[in-house]
């Protein structure tokens, strides 16, 4: 569908049919969805970075410590590149097609939302998990425990 909107427009743009009284849309389902993704996918690398920062931002003022955003920054980046990893690995590359399963079979791409979708659930999960132990290991720091 992209190649067909993407054509399309190329033809409707071309000099040819150029006329300043005169103007070509496209619309449909398939022309917003081709629209969606090129939209959301420019902004995504905004979010991340807004998405990161934001939330090392808070837990650097919620903890009191500069090493506690580094901290966060491994226990959420080896799980995300590792779920993104094996993603690629086996949806792109084919790395389990020998299982003769239909869901393994590679396709060569993602469906757009996925990589969105999985960063915003990893993120919660990691975080929730994260900021639940580290709030626990500072009541006990605080009630009078060492690290022995």
């Amino acid at each position: 569908a992209s190649d067909f909107v993407l054509g399309a427009r190329a033809v409707l743009d071309s000099p040819a049919l150029v006329n300043p009284d005169v103007r070509f849309y496209l619309c449909g389902d398939k022309v917003y969805e081709v629209d969606t993704v090129k939209h959301v996918t420019a902004r995504m690398p905004m979010m991340l970075a807004t998405t990161c920062g934001v939330i090392f931002l808070l837990i650097a003022v919620f903890f009191r410590s500069a090493l506690v955003p580094l901290r966060l920054l491994v226990t959420l980046g080896v799980p995300l590149a590792f779920v993104f990893g094996l993603a690629v690995l086996i949806y792109q590359d084919g790395m389990l097609k020998w299982t003769g399963a239909a869901i393994f079979q590679p396709a060569g791409y993602f469906y757009w939302d996925i990589p969105i979708m999985t960063f915003s659930v990893c993120i919660g999960l990691a975080l929730d998990y994260d900021v639940f132990l580290l709030s626990r290991i500072a009541e006990y720091r605080i009630g009078g425990y060492s690290a022995k």
